[in-house]
């Protein structure tokens, strides 16, 4: 298993790391947790990446999210549609998550 942790302000900024990070994590071929307790903000170039990511990895290799989401982190979410509400638990949001992710798969 592979574990990433997710922390400070990712943004447009940093997309061309975390890209980098994230194609390395998939060619291993393995689960891999994101930790997001330490994440501050994060914008939908990080989301796309995080989705392409999703897209990339068959069922054989999960991807699951481990770590309490700020607050930041949460209004984010619903302010660009991936949350339904910045007050959903971390459970619910990776649960909506999961849900749109299986529909776009169908």
């Amino acid at each position: 298993m592979t574990t990433i942790e997710l922390q400070g302000e990712l943004g447009i900024n940093n997309a061309t790391e975390v890209k980098k990070l994230l194609i390395s994590a998939a060619e291993k071929k393995q689960p891999i947790t994101f930790d997001v307790s330490k994440l501050e903000d994060i914008d939908v170039s990080i989301v796309q990446l995080l989705y392409a990511l999703h897209l990339e990895m068959n069922s054989s290799c999960p991807i699951s999210y481990v770590g309490m989401v700020s607050p930041q982190v949460k209004k984010r979410l619903f302010n660009i549609g991936v949350a339904s509400s910045p007050t959903l638990t971390e459970e619910e949001i990776v649960n909506e998550i999961e849900e749109k992710l299986r529909v776009l798969h169908e």
